[in-house]
C-alpha cells in the first residue's frame, strides 16, 4: 500500500508547535535542524504522518483555501 506524507512550510517553529502539537495533538516524531539552519520535522497523530519545513523552497507557495476549503490561486 502507498503512503502519502504531505510537507508543509511553516515560516515560525514556536507557532507551528503550538497549533500542530498543543492544539491538535500531534506529536514530534522526529527533527533535523543542524546548527543555524532551517528545521525539518516530522510530526504524527493517530497514524497521520506531516513533514513540516522551514526550508525555502521545499513546498511552493503561496495556496491559500476559501471558507469552502477550495484552493485559491
Amino acid at each position: 500500500m502507498a503512503t502519502i506524507t504531505p510537507i508543509f512550510r511553516m515560516f515560525d517553529y514556536d507557532k507551528a508547535v503550538e497549533f500542530y502539537i498543543d492544539w491538535l495533538g500531534f506529536k514530534i516524531d522526529w527533527e533535523d535542524k543542524p546548527d543555524n539552519t532551517p528545521i525539518y520535522m516530522q510530526i504524527s497523530l493517530n497514524g497521520i504522518i506531516l513533514h513540516l519545513t522551514e526550508h525555502h523552497g521545499d513546498v511552493p507557495t503561496p495556496y491559500k483555501l476559501d471558507n469552502n476549503n477550495e484552493l485559491v490561486v
